[in-house]
């Protein structure tokens, strides 16, 4: 995946290098300050497509299941998107994942779940997958993620780019609750008429971190209590002026903050979601 960043655009670059982007037709210059960005992939070969008989030639195959159950976490609304990559002197490609942009059903900040939602276009990734195995180790990684890590990685999101701080815990709780979902979510895909994983052996479901909804609701209660009792001890010592401002307007449900999952997927700050590369 590519590496992600935060920087920031002034204003002067955007109008030099007349940055806009398009959004359901229309064409949007973004507002100077804080942007999410990824490293451009720049290689001596680059493809978003590749024939059939080269699919056999991509190093990271295996993370393609690893990429299908965080995309069914996330609730990524749109197909996956990867380009490959590789120097004329290398034998097999590398899969980059990109374009995050519809995960939470992009700016809607929702979860409407369907079998072929998040999937890959070209079944042959997934032939490979023949048990719950193969999703391992992220699959795991992503039932035993704490509260307290999703936290943090939200942290790390600048708060001008949303407006109300009760949507992203919202949408924290959503994610928190929906690492149970997982497995069913991609039995669910397993089971459509799609048939994805032809060489599928029948293994039970079993979760190597097991996630009831008693121990789920008990952590979520007792990290809402709490983070309730902190809220209320930080207004109390804001001045009424600094005091959070509700925005309920497109910006604050921007799709380039849904893009920010470039970051949960990779970021250096926690163990739970290393990069996928040292693991192969």
């Amino acid at each position: 995946m590519p590496e992600p960043a935060i920087i920031h655009v002034d204003a002067e670059t955007i109008r030099r290098y007349d940055i806009s982007f398009q959004l359901a037709g229309s064409e949007i210059v973004p507002p100077a300050g804080l942007q999410f960005g990824s490293r451009f992939i720049v290689d001596e070969e680059v493809h978003d497509w590749l024939p059939t008989l080269w699919l056999g030639k991509i190093n990271n195959a295996g993370e393609f299941a690893g990429m299908l159950a965080f995309d069914k976490w996330t609730g990524n609304a749109d197909g996956r998107q990867v380009v490959f990559h590789k120097r004329c002197s290398q034998r097999k490609y590398t899969a980059a994942f990109i374009d995050f942009g519809y995960c939470f059903n992009a700016a809607e900040w929702s979860f409407p779940d369907s079998p072929l939602r998040g999937v890959y276009a070209r079944q042959e990734m997934y032939a490979h997958i023949d048990s719950w195995n193969n999703f391992e180790p992220w699959l795991s990684r992503i039932e035993g993620c704490s509260m307290g890590a999703l936290e943090g990685i939200a942290e790390g999101i600048p708060s001008e780019w949303y407006g109300d701080r009760q949507d992203m815990d919202q949408l924290i709780d959503s994610l928190f609750e929906r690492r149970a979902a997982v497995r069913q979510l991609i039995e669910d895909l397993r089971k459509s008429h799609r048939n994805p994983f032809p060489n599928w052996e029948s293994h039970p479901a079993a979760s190597t971190h097991p996630i009831t909804a008693k121990s789920r609701d008990h952590d979520l209660s007792a990290h809402k209590a709490y983070r309730k009792e902190e809220s209320a001890t930080v207004c109390d010592r804001l001045p009424r002026s600094r005091l959070p401002r509700t925005n309920a307007g497109v910006q604050s449900r921007s799709p380039r903050l849904a893009r920010i999952l470039h970051k949960v997927w990779s970021s250096r700050c926690t163990p739970l979601f290393n990069s996928l590369e040292e693991f192969i």
